[in-house]
């Protein structure tokens, strides 16, 4: 219905942010610390937020105060989340959560590295993330040493037939999360995770 030449009735649906939250731990001020790595293509994003506030897209920053804050990453496109955070934890600057429940992968090739060194998250939760493009998982949990949780119900497109590096140095005891499916096609992709699991760990179904 047209009232006074504008269109009424319910507004269009906004369109979903593809974004990722980050939380870190800082234990200095004063100095600039990483929030990527210099291996990340940082191209792709658009915005970039602390506790809200938003700053200027880097890959450093400096904080006011110590403690905990969050800094989301609002992406333009996403194509490679390749050593997004590799080593970028370190004494003063340290991640401790990844929140990826509005992160739209659906066009990424490679997670290479993403999470390697996050060596204080517990838990990454990759739950409804579509990874049906990925080829490369390599090194991306490598070094998570208290990692105890991965939640995984995608599939990748592809991976080596022994990516036995994926899981690199984790020697926590954890559970390996994945969808309950039971056609071929995805237990011949999970299958090639399952077998590189740490030997601490076990695999469950969601």
């Amino acid at each position: 219905m047209m009232m006074g030449g504008v269109l009424s009735g319910s507004a269009p649906p906004e369109e979903k942010e593809n974004c990722m939250y980050v939380t870190y731990r800082v234990g200095a001020v004063g100095s600039y610390f990483p929030v990527v790595s210099t291996y990340f293509d940082i191209a792709q994003v658009s915005k970039m937020f602390i506790d809200g506030v938003e700053v200027q897209v880097s890959r450093y920053v400096k904080y006011v105060t110590t403690g905990e804050h969050t800094v989301k990453f609002v992406f333009s496109q996403l194509t490679t989340l390749y050593r997004m955070l590799y080593s970028v934890s370190d004494a003063m600057n340290t991640i401790i959560g990844v929140d990826m429940s509005s992160l739209d992968t659906s066009e990424v090739t490679t997670m290479n590295g993403m999470f390697y060194y996050a060596n204080y998250v517990t838990e990454i939760d990759m739950t409804g993330l579509d990874i049906g493009n990925v080829t490369n998982m390599s090194q991306m949990f490598a070094y998570c040493k208290s990692l105890t949780v991965v939640k995984m119900t995608g599939y990748p497109a592809s991976l080596p037939a022994s990516p036995s590096n994926m899981f690199h140095n984790v020697t926590t005891n954890g559970t390996f999360y994945y969808n309950s499916r039971t056609d071929v096609e995805f237990l011949d992709k999970i299958s090639l995770i399952l077998t590189v699991l740490p030997t601490s760990w076990e695999a469950q179904t969601l």
